[in-house]
C-alpha cells in the first residue's frame, strides 16, 4: 500500500476488529464487508426484512444518510468521520428518529446491515469511522433503494 488513506483506512479498520478477533482467518472473515462490500441482493433483502427492515425502515435510515452527508449537524466535508462524530450523528440520528430507548434496534440494525452485511455485531459508530462518509452513504442509499424495489406493494 503506498497511499496514505490506504493505510489510515487498514490502521482503523484493525482498531476495529482486533478486540472482536483471535486468528487470522477470523480477521479476514470480518475484514470481508469492510474490503468488498455488502451483498445488497433482492434476495438478501427479502431474507432480512422481516426481522430487520420494516415499513418505516427507509424513512429512518433516509434521515440518517442525510444526517452523515452534513444537512444535519455532522462535518460533511471531509470524508473522515472521527469517533465524536459518528457518536453524535447516532445520538442526532436518534433523536430525530423520535424512538423510545427500546425500539433502537429499528434505527441501529438496518443501519448496521446497510453498513456492515449484518444486523449485529461492529457498533455503528465504529463502522461510520473505519468505512468513511463516502463509502457510508454510498452503501445506505443502495440499501434503501434496493429495499424499495424490492417491497411488497402492501407492507
Amino acid at each position: 500500500m503506498s497511499n496514505t488513506s490506504d493505510r489510515a483506512f487498514v490502521l482503523r479498520l484493525l482498531q476495529v476488529l482486533a478486540p472482536r478477533v483471535s486468528t487470522t482467518s477470523e480477521a479476514v472473515k470480518a475484514a470481508a464487508p469492510f474490503v468488498s462490500g455488502v451483498d445488497w441482493s433482492a434476495a438478501a433483502v427479502q431474507s432480512s426484512r422481516a426481522s430487520v427492515w420494516q415499513e418505516d425502515t427507509s424513512a429512518l435510515v433516509t434521515g440518517f444518510i442525510e444526517l452523515v452527508g452534513g444537512s444535519g449537524s455532522g462535518g460533511g466535508g471531509s470524508d473522515q468521520i472521527s469517533e465524536s462524530e459518528a457518536t453524535k450523528l447516532v445520538a442526532d440520528a436518534v433523536a430525530a428518529s423520535g424512538l423510545a430507548t427500546k425500539s433502537l434496534s429499528k434505527l441501529y440494525g438496518p443501519v448496521r446491515l446497510a453498513l456492515s452485511g449484518a444486523a449485529v455485531g461492529v457498533p455503528v459508530t465504529e463502522l461510520l469511522v473505519v468505512l468513511g462518509r463516502r463509502v457510508s452513504i454510498e452503501r445506505l442509499k443502495r440499501a434503501v433503494a434496493v429495499a424499495a424495489a424490492a417491497a411488497p406493494t402492501n407492507y
